[in-house]
């Protein structure tokens, strides 16, 4: 197997793909492409959770796909950090959508781009994420094909292309969240007069 881990951005280093690439066997498929899936992480857009990571990466490289980690921007670079969520936090512009999208269409790109070399099948590439990381792949799904990657990236639309999507327990109603941080600021409120 090879592993590498690759920095990703045209802005900075804030995004890496970390490479789970079968070696190619005459036991196995002797030369002929594999199925790739790139996992992103959960970690309510504050880190990248290792939990959802390699452990994930190894269980589809049981299954015979090529696995690739995509650590995409978060608020915090390299801890797991949690912030009181009672607390407004300083906006960080740089961390906000759509970079995380963009660095999965560069995630993408990447591999698309390497697929001979890694013995990759290009119309088997999916993406696969948990929680906020399940966010980022339900925006990418349903977005490969918006100007917000295809302008940003310069590419077509079939370069993005998911061939398919998992999504574990993904993050998809903001105003839910909302309303439940509210409720528990109310709760607390309560609690400590």
């Amino acid at each position: 197997m090879k592993i590498k881990k690759i920095f990703l951005g045209k802005e900075n280093q804030s995004a890496s793909l970390t490479t789970y690439v079968l070696d190619d066997s005459i036991e196995t498929l002797n030369g002929k492409s594999r199925p790739a899936v790139i996992i992103c992480p959960g970690g309510g857009f504050f880190t990248c959770s290792d939990r959802e990571a390699e452990p994930i990466a190894m269980y589809f490289a049981s299954l015979g796909y090529h696995a690739f980690v995509l650590r995409y921007t978060t608020y915090f670079s390299d801890t797991l950090e949690m912030s009181d969520l009672l607390k407004t936090l300083p906006k960080k512009e740089n961390t906000i959508y759509p970079k995380q999208i963009r660095e999965l269409g560069e995630a993408m790109l990447l591999i698309r781009k390497n697929a001979s070399k890694w013995h990759v099948d290009t119309e088997r590439i999916g993406v696969c994420g948990f929680s906020a990381g399940g966010h980022v792949a339900a925006l990418y799904s349903t977005e490969f094909n918006e100007p917000v990657l295809t302008d940003y990236l310069g590419v077509d639309k079939n370069d993005l292309r998911p061939a398919f999507g998992i999504l574990g327990y993904p993050i998809t109603d903001y105003h839910l969240l909302d309303a439940d941080l509210e409720r528990e600021k109310i709760t607390l409120r309560t609690t400590t007069l």
